[in-house]
């Protein structure tokens, strides 16, 4: 497992995906600004209620890589805690780090 700065460190737990407290809930991840494309990946995740019509954006990608590799074998810190996710994600939320954080709703995150 290709794991991030923080977690050849410290290796911190593994993130636990808690209920939802309500049936029109979902999972929302802010994406933190990052300063570099070499900075280790930062969100934190919140429920939301979609009856509140929440902002954010939703990100489509291919789980998958060109030959087929859909091993969850990089890694995101979440809250303190470490997420495993696909590396074809790690270079979704890459691209989409910016001068700014951002709302998003990533399937392979927040289901």
């Amino acid at each position: 497992v290709r794991l991030g700065k923080m977690a050849r460190n410290t290796l911190p737990a593994f993130y636990s995906w808690a209920a939802l407290n309500h049936p029109d809930s979902t999972r929302l991840l802010t994406l933190h600004t990052s300063l570099s494309p070499s900075d280790d990946i930062v969100i934190s995740i919140r429920e939301s209620r979609l009856s509140t019509s929440p902002d954010y954006e939703a990100v489509s990608y291919c789980w998958a890589t060109e030959d087929g590799d859909d091993s969850r074998n990089c890694s995101l810190s979440c809250d303190g805690t470490l997420i495993l996710i696909t590396q074809n994600c790690e270079a979704a939320l890459k691209r989409l780090c910016n001068d700014r954080d951002r709302i998003l709703w990533v399937d392979a995150i927040c289901s």
